[in-house]
């Protein structure tokens, strides 16, 4: 079963507008969308997207559509599938999530 949702999760989408055009991005390249004011950002594998939009929305969104994508900081919500290594820096009390 975890693999069919694996395998499903792939094939989703994620659309949305942006000056009367409209865009489809598979859920599987989406690395993170990251927050700047109103005006949202999505980091692919390939390039990067933008839309006006709020984060607590696409939040929303995919814990609705039962997607999994961590907010690990107001501005960024990241695909856990894309996360190559996370380092603890006890001294800064952060943490580093590298990306591939």
């Amino acid at each position: 079963m975890e693999a069919y949702k694996k395998l499903t999760s792939q094939l989703q989408f994620f659309t949305f507008s942006f000056h009367q055009r409209y865009t489809k991005v598979p859920i599987s390249e989406i690395m993170y969308f990251e927050s700047r004011g109103r005006t949202i950002l999505i980091h692919t594998t390939t390039m990067k997207y933008r839309f006006l939009s709020k984060l607590d929305i696409i939040e929303n969104y995919m814990l609705d559509n039962e997607i999994h994508f961590l907010r690990i900081h107001q501005s960024y919500l990241i695909n856990p599938y894309h996360i190559r290594s996370i380092t603890l820096q006890t001294s800064k009390w952060s943490i580093i999530v590298f990306l591939v």
